[in-house]
């Protein structure tokens, strides 16, 4: 059972409930290395599983905050 409540939209708490939901509810006790939205689990696009892409943002935020040039 989802304990995640609405708590206003718009507003900080609602985008922190996702975060506070797995911080405090048994249902995900144990969970890990998986992605939640809007309180429930969700699968990621095959894109954010792709090595190659995720070297090539590292590359570019390495050049972007200054640490290669």
């Amino acid at each position: 059972m989802c304990t995640c409540i609405l708590l206003g939209s718009g507003t900080k708490l609602r985008g922190a409930q996702t975060s506070i939901y797995l911080a405090s509810s048994p249902d995900v006790e144990g969970v890990s290395g998986k992605y939640f939205g809007d309180c429930k689990e969700e699968e990621l696009l095959p894109k954010a599983m792709d090595d190659l892409v995720a070297r090539k943002l590292w590359d570019i935020s390495e050049v972007m905050v200054g640490l290669l040039k």
